[in-house]
């Protein structure tokens, strides 16, 4: 890349928004014109949930977090999105192996 087109480029950039000059969800949003189905695997509290539902119109998304505190978190942001979306909530790890742990999590910072 020469000199010129770098200069171009970067003055491009500086007169467009931040959002304008990369949009992740660009290519998703001409596959998926419609309703799309997500799976959210380790949901944390919802910013996928999130991103997603500001994106696409018409959504069903499955949501996985084991963490109680995050569930109530989530919870929450899906009373404030309201009915357009369908967030089903699984309380409950996703991995490669059937196997039925306890879960132990703590608070505590240490």
């Amino acid at each position: 890349m020469t000199l010129e087109k770098i200069k171009l480029f970067s003055s491009s950039i500086n007169k467009k928004k931040v959002g304008e000059v990369f949009d992740r969800y660009k290519v998703l949003k001409q596959l998926f014109e419609k309703k799309i189905l997500v799976f959210d695997i380790g949901a944390n509290v919802g910013q996928t949930i999130l991103e997603i539902s500001k994106n696409f119109k018409s959504t069903e998304i499955h949501s996985f977090e084991p963490q109680s505190d995050c569930i109530n978190q989530i919870k929450e942001l899906i009373t404030k999105l309201g009915s357009k979306h369908k967030v089903i909530v699984n309380n409950l790890a996703v991995g490669n192996k059937i196997i039925k742990k306890k879960k132990i999590f703590s608070k505590q910072v240490i």
